[in-house]
């Protein structure tokens, strides 16, 4: 049966014919796992690549005759991966407005190619995407807010098997391009034309016909005279 990340395994120290075992002790290669134990079993959940190797056993044998240390035969245990580590892909630069699609991809083991897994999404840090089945993150319509260092995470079902993508950062800037493969300019907002005031109204005098006035003598006056 084959040995993934998050699955567990026990080994168990046992003496020739049931021989009763005391004082145990556990090794993966020449380094020690576990100091001296009661116990005659060591369970290595859950499973992480590091826990690859080869391991044996030594404990006093209470055979009767003597009571000395032995050693096991090694065993080999072979650790693989449940799923690669993700890597988040994306454009860099979006226009605000535009639609944001990030992807977190990772591949999961040919072993156990149907594992279900989590995906989640930060954004410098922050939570702003699951825990969710689908491996993808859509911004509708993106803002200048949205600018940020993205990254995401890949779970097993249980969480027992984390791993993290590398940093991708997104830039969300408010320019426009001409549709024609030329660089985008600066969007410029559209003024409104500012209406041309109205000077304050000023009195108008209506000029009526010329009145003339009759002297004391009689004879008219030759200036001309607007009604007020």
């Amino acid at each position: 049966m084959p040995l993934l990340e998050g699955d567990t395994v026990t080994l168990r120290c046992r003496g020739w014919q049931d021989m009763v075992v005391i004082w145990v002790r556990f090794y993966r290669g020449d380094e020690e796992v576990r100091g001296t134990l009661s116990r005659t079993e060591l369970s290595l959940s859950p499973l992480q690549l590091h826990h690859s190797g080869r391991y044996h056993c030594k404990g006093r044998v209470n055979s009767g005759v003597s009571r000395g240390w032995q050693e096991s035969a090694q065993v080999t245990v072979t650790v693989q991966e449940l799923f690669s580590v993700p890597v988040l892909e994306g454009p860099p630069e979006v226009t605000k407005g535009s639609l944001l699609n990030l992807s977190c991809l990772s591949t999961p083991s040919p072993l156990r190619p149907r594992a279900p897994l989590l995906h989640l999404f930060y954004r410098d840090g922050q939570l702003v995407g699951g825990p969710q089945g689908s491996p993808q993150l859509l911004v509708p319509a993106v803002g200048v807010s949205h600018s940020g260092n993205y990254s995401c995470q890949v779970w097993s079902e249980e969480g027992a098997v984390q791993k993290s993508s590398a940093r991708l950062g997104v830039t969300v800037r408010s320019e426009c391009g001409d549709g024609h493969g030329e660089p985008p300019q600066p969007c410029l907002e559209t003024a409104i034309p500012a209406q041309t005031p109205i000077p304050a109204r000023t009195p108008i005098r209506v000029m009526g016909p010329p009145v003339l006035p009759v002297s004391p003598s009689g004879s008219p006056s030759p200036s001309w005279v607007s009604p007020p």
